[in-house]
């Protein structure tokens, strides 16, 4: 019973690390894209 407690104790603590992984990837291509779409848009003067 003592290793399914630790077992899920860690699990919890991986998936918030994937999430977290996740997150931070999202959030770099996201700002990636809007940096492309706002230079594709500004006049190219």
């Amino acid at each position: 019973m003592v290793n399914i407690e630790v077992f899920q104790k860690v699990n919890k603590k991986d998936v918030s690390f994937i999430k977290e992984t996740i997150a931070s990837i999202l959030g770099s291509k996201f700002i990636i894209l809007h940096r492309i779409i706002n230079y594709n848009l500004s006049p190219s003067i």
